[in-house]
């Protein structure tokens, strides 16, 4: 059996600490790399929150953000690189409106769901699906007939 000196368990205890920092470095280098990465794929908008729903009498709830964004569409205007909002049906809702209301534009409202992708232009500043929601992930854009607009808006659901 041999003996350590105190010399040579203070080595042991340097060299297990400069690997801890080492890795620790390592780590905060790779967080700050995935942190950096999601800002770049979410340029144009924020990560939205995803809403939960579930089927309930008198539902209401209002929503804001800003329209637009620098990403063309076939049919929807100019959207954001991510959606603006995101909800989440826990089961079919027999009916729901979604509206979107703007002051000085006229918006898209741009709806990509379980049963399709729809798009709907304003009129008198104002766009809204209203129907049956099968449940499922809802991807809500709300965008701008051209790209170098952006206006505050007002987003309902209600049952």
């Amino acid at each position: 059996m041999t003996r350590r000196n105190n010399k040579d368990e203070g080595k042991l205890k340097s060299e297990f600490t400069e690997k801890i920092m080492l890795w620790t470095r390592s780590l905060v280098k790779m967080l700050s790399s995935a942190a950096i990465l999601v800002g770049i794929l979410n340029v144009g908008g924020m990560l939205a929150e995803t809403i939960a729903i579930r089927p309930q009498p008198n539902y209401n709830k209002v929503l804001s953000g800003r329209s637009g964004g620098n990403v063309a569409t076939n049919d929807c205007g100019f959207i954001a690189n991510s959606p603006n909002h995101v909800i989440t049906l826990a089961a079919d809702i027999d009916s729901m409106e979604i509206k979107v209301e703007v002051e000085g534009g006229e918006p898209t409202l741009l709806i990509d769901g379980p049963d399709g992708r729809f798009c709907t232009r304003a009129i008198n500043g104002e766009a809204d699906i209203t129907g049956y929601w099968p449940a499922g992930d809802y991807k809500i854009n709300i965008g701008n007939s051209d790209i170098s607009s952006q206006y505050s808006y007002t987003l309902s659901i209600r049952q």
